[in-house]
């Protein structure tokens, strides 16, 4: 493995919204449709006790939807269409090309991983065999029982790269799951665009 300027052995990625296009802007137009209030559907999807429940793997997907149909229904006096709403979801969710091939990039340099929230039936995309080859690891948290902010998924994710947590860089899209990462000693990166993780990653002195 090729020496770096303050020696990162590994680059770790999340998925949704990092890899891929903004996971949520799907729902989010489908919410507006409805004449709902922001964040009236996104809301069970990030950060929502439920939400964790599913990403953890400790409740079925099932049960997961059905919970929102009637959560909704209760607040708002509107049944969603389920269907309708997961399909959005995924229909809006595509791979970031640039993303691939600077994760590809990196692999030429350093170990590889993606981190990501997921429950255990997450989108069309996730499933896709196209972008995996460029990983040496990937966790999922319904597959390991944690999720980020959880330090210990970041410990774990750091086991399977081999490396030890100050090694590794970590660059997610949503803010509130870095600072466990940095008070284990990885570098963070908050996703902005290809672009500007590209430019943070050199300017934590990563090199490829």
């Amino acid at each position: 493995m090729a020496d770096s300027s303050p020696g990162w052995q590994a680059v770790i990625f999340d998925f949704h919204g990092v890899i891929t296009t903004p996971p949520l802007a799907g729902v989010d137009a489908y919410e507006q449709e409805l004449g709902l209030p922001a964040g009236a559907l996104t809301g069970y999807m990030r950060g929502h006790p439920m939400v964790h429940q599913l990403e953890r793997n400790e409740i079925d997907p099932r049960d997961y939807w059905r919970f929102i149909r009637s959560d909704v229904q209760e607040a708002h006096g509107l049944e969603i269409d389920l269907r309708r709403m997961v399909a959005e979801m995924d229909g809006a969710i595509t791979i970031e090309p640039r993303m691939v091939e600077l994760v590809a990039a990196l692999r030429g340099v350093y170990r590889t991983a993606m981190l990501t929230n997921v429950g255990k039936r997450s989108s069309r995309v996730f499933h896709a065999d196209a972008f995996r080859d460029v990983f040496d690891v990937v966790v999922e948290s319904a597959a390991v029982g944690l999720r980020k902010p959880d330090p210990e998924i970041y410990r774990l994710v750091a086991e399977r790269l081999g490396v030890p947590t100050t090694a590794a860089v970590f660059v997610d899209d949503w803010e509130e799951n870095l600072p466990p990462a940095a008070e284990l000693g990885m570098g963070t990166v908050v996703f902005e665009s290809p672009d500007q993780c590209e430019a943070a990653l050199r300017e934590l002195g990563l090199r490829w």
